[in-house]
């Protein structure tokens, strides 16, 4: 896809091991520091530092439960160090590339539509096994059977 239409690369921002003097700040209050930039939001996902360089990813939602598709969270990233809130990178414009990336994980589970596409979309992936056990039962029927029924005759 980046060949055709090139992807947006958006840049995290990175936690300051210099910052790392005193005591590092608890999950409450770095939860409580990211809500103060999202009142009134729910905290959807805690993203932990995997490294000394990343920082603590809270993503926030105005439903609840969380949607699926997690487009509509927001992001507040602080340093895992002094719990201060990181400036992200500014996004650029999407690309066709971007809209199609996006597109790509709700039309694999069907979760773009309501109950009706979700329904074609459960009856569509069963129909490889329906087709496959049918397929197993008629051969069985039509080429191992008759053989096999001549074996047990006397």
């Amino acid at each position: 896809m980046n060949r055709v239409s090139p992807l947006t690369i958006s840049r995290t921002p990175a936690s300051d091991a210099t910052g790392a003097a005193g005591p590092r700040p608890t999950w409450g209050t770095l939860i409580e520091r990211a809500r103060e930039h999202e009142p009134g939001a729910f905290v959807a996902r805690v993203v932990l530092a995997a490294t000394d360089a990343s920082p603590i990813h809270i993503l926030f939602s105005d439903e609840r439960p969380t949607p699926v598709d997690g487009a509509a969270l927001r992001s507040v990233y602080l340093d895992q160090f002094t719990g201060a809130r990181l400036a992200e990178s500014p996004r650029g414009r999407s690309t066709v590339g971007d809209t199609v990336m996006a597109w790509v994980a709700p039309l694999h589970v069907g979760n773009f539509g309501g109950v009706g596409v979700r329904l074609v979309w459960f009856v569509t992936g069963l129909a490889p096994t329906v087709l496959g056990v049918s397929g197993l039962v008629l051969w069985w029927l039509r080429v191992v059977a008759p053989r096999w029924s001549r074996f047990r005759t006397p």
